[in-house]
């Protein structure tokens, strides 16, 4: 029993023993001081204590056992090519066609979103139709730009509205179709129904792609199970199949494109022109998605391309590197020719502003009168410690309707401010830093620590209507679907999403926070060979993404996490030697 323990162990990885440990203690250390920040007034310093220290250490080993049992199972049970027989018996034949599978997604998906239908979304719809829809005001307040806001030097000298705040090209689809759709039909009812459903069938055709794929190749019941199971009946991957938002189009893309990699790896770079234009599809819709779209695209590509540099490199280089420098130079220039407002630059900067909002809260006299005039240009400093929110930043940014008519709740001056007034942002930054580091400390806790805290239950920003707010100019945008989206049935519905989502059985797997711990964990079994390392490098780069948005434990934020979750699963049960075998012959 020892020996044979002894030769499990000696077949992990030295890389494998490397991140084990590393990744135990950081779950660790914020599972356990994560929770400190519970309360807004959390602080980590005041908070070391024998106990804490001993829980840690006590759940850093337990995160490390069962990493260490997790490589050595599905490494074993996944071992060799032989498949097991199908549970399902001959019923399994129905995955082997993604069709088959499409039928069984759109019942079951479209029984549960009678409720919710055509679509739903979040605040930002208002703000992409108003931009495609309307004109300057001399009123400051009816610029949905003041909303958010956008600093007025970058909207100055050009009269358009079209910015790149949530992804221009995104909002030139949302904006302009819902403007047609108001000119026709004088409702954006129509607009709802066709971006609604034509994301829906996206998504489903993502999923039931991937199904049908990994269906041949799994080794193990269990991973294909469990897998198909968490993508059909996980409410949140369903409600968002409908979610008119730039996270679920990104998500459902995402599950494609991954899909797609993996085909790329198994099949040694011989795939066919089905798959170019599915990968074209994938890549460029979630370039438009989000903004930080291209960083990513840009790394798988650049990975794909020194992988398979010998056989398909054009291909990599059609489907995805081209459509990357092709979105960012149309960008560049439009946004040089004034057609498109850039984003903002604070929106780069969430946790640094987040740090010096805590510093001035904590330590109001801390500041040099040579940093507060750096500031002051900046943001209406005595109003930082007052706005800091440790769970959002939208306060400092001055997000918001409450500073046009309270000058109290203005941050950020964003009527004022100049480009050359962040110059000296970060030498400041770091000045404060350097005299009270325990103070960003506990900023940068307060907004991550949610993320990788499994006792920490996400803030549920899943939108479950359409807002009803008026465009200017235009109407309400439940004009003539106030009923759709005012009734019993929906509202009951969205209580029940709201009970599901706070279960305390199974409520987790639909956590964003709770698959980022598991990425986490997974990513020592991906590390057994290239071509897994190069499947999960975009998703722990979406860890990034979270941790950086401006909303602390947000499920919006995770959802590319969340939706791609399932298919980790699926690909953990295609055995290694499948994936190492496989590509090695393309060479």
């Amino acid at each position: 029993m020892k020996e044979k323990l002894k030769n499990k162990l000696l077949q992990i990885l030295p890389i494998q023993y490397f991140f084990i440990p590393i990744i135990s203690l950081f779950l660790g250390f914020f599972n356990i001081y994560g929770h400190i920040f519970y309360e807004r007034n959390g602080t980590l310093v005041d908070s070391f204590t024998l106990i804490r220290n001993v829980k840690m250490i006590g759940l850093s080993v337990a995160f490390c056992v069962i990493m260490l049992v997790m490589v050595i199972l599905v490494e074993n049970i996944t071992k060799g090519y032989k498949t097991d027989k199908p549970i399902y018996g001959r019923y399994s034949k129905i995955l082997d066609n993604w069709k088959q599978v499409a039928i069984i997604i759109i019942f079951v998906w479209g029984v549960i979103l009678i409720p919710f239908f055509p679509a739903v979304a979040g605040w930002d719809i208002v703000a992409q139709i108003s931009e495609m829809t309307t004109v300057r005001s001399s009123i400051s307040s009816e610029n949905i730009f003041n909303v958010y806001p956008i600093a007025h030097y970058l909207t100055a000298g050009t009269p358009t509205m079209w910015s790149n705040q949530h992804g221009a090209f995104l909002t030139a689809i949302y904006g302009l179709t819902a403007k047609l759709s108001w000119k026709i039909f004088g409702t954006f009812l129509p607009a709802y129904i066709f971006l609604g459903f034509s994301q829906f069938f996206y998504a489903v055709f993502s999923y039931s792609y991937a199904i049908s794929f990994f269906h041949k190749y799994i080794k193990n019941n269990f991973f294909k199970f469990i897998g198909i199971v968490l993508i059909i009946f996980n409410p949140v991957i369903v409600i968002n199949s409908i979610s008119l938002n730039k996270n679920p189009l990104f998500a459902i893309s995402f599950v494609l494109f991954t899909t797609l990699v993996t085909q790329l790896i198994i099949n040694k770079g011989n795939v066919s022109r089905i798959w170019t234009y599915l990968m074209l599809l994938s890549t460029v819709t979630g370039l438009i998605a989000v903004k930080w779209g291209w960083l990513l695209y840009l790394i798988m590509g650049i990975l794909l391309l020194f992988t398979f540099l010998k056989t398909i490199w054009k291909k990599i280089v059609i489907t995805i590197i081209l459509p990357v420098t092709v979105f960012k130079l149309l960008l560049t220039l439009l946004i040089s020719f004034g057609t498109i407002i850039p984003d903002d630059p604070i929106e780069a900067k969430g946790i640094q502003i987040q740090q010096i909002a805590r510093y001035v809260k904590e330590y109001p006299d801390g500041i040099s009168s040579s940093e507060l005039k750096v500031l002051n240009k900046l943001f209406v400093v005595k109003n930082l410690g007052e706005l800091y929110d440790p769970l959002i930043s939208d306060p400092v940014k001055s997000s918001g309707y409450n500073k046009f008519s309270n000058p109290n709740k203005m941050g950020y001056r964003y009527k004022t401010v100049k480009s050359q007034d962040w110059k000296q942002f970060n030498k400041v930054w770091l000045s404060l830093l350097k005299k009270h580091p325990a103070v960003y400390v506990d900023a940068f806790m307060a907004k991550t620590a949610g993320y990788f805290d499994f006792r920490n239950k996400p803030y549920n920003d899943n939108p479950g209507t359409i807002p009803s707010d008026s465009i200017r100019g235009y109407g309400a945008l439940q004009e003539k679907a106030h009923w759709l989206y005012n009734n019993k049935i929906r509202s009951k519905a969205i209580i029940l999403f709201e009970s599901l989502f706070q279960n305390k059985v199974f409520g987790f797997l639909f956590y964003g926070n709770f698959w980022i711990i598991a990425v986490l964990m997974l990513f020592p079994i991906f590390l057994r060979c290239w071509a897994r390392m190069i499947i999960i490098i975009p998703v722990l780069l979406q860890i990034g993404v979270a941790v950086l948005s401006p909303v602390a434990n947000s499920e919006r934020y995770t959802l590319g996490i969340i939706y791609i979750g399932p298919i980790l699963i699926l690909i953990l049960g295609i055995s290694t030697k499948v994936l190492i075998n496989q590509n090695q012959k393309r060479g």
